[in-house]
């Protein structure tokens, strides 16, 4: 089976047991050339997108080590909706 076979069924396994469904979460990394990902996710059911391993922004190229730098990384960030 393929990845989007997969997730649509067990979306249709969560809609008929009386929930919602799924939403699946695909990783990106918010940088140039995630395109080709970003299309991938979309045509295999994928619903949202993370670049949670980026936490000062994509504008500062610096990949999380561990719990505690993404904790404070996230507390300088400005949030902005």
């Amino acid at each position: 089976m393929t990845s989007k076979q997969l997730l649509d069924e067990a979306d249709a396994m969560a809609k008929a047991a009386g929930y919602a469904g799924i939403s699946f979460v695909a990783n990106t990394t918010g940088q140039p050339g995630d395109e080709y990902w970003l299309d991938y996710g979309v045509k295999n059911s994928y619903d949202l997108f993370s670049a949670y391993n980026y936490h000062r922004g994509p504008d500062i190229n610096v990949q999380s080590q561990s719990y505690r730098e993404l904790s404070d990384g996230y507390g300088t960030l400005e949030i902005c909706y």
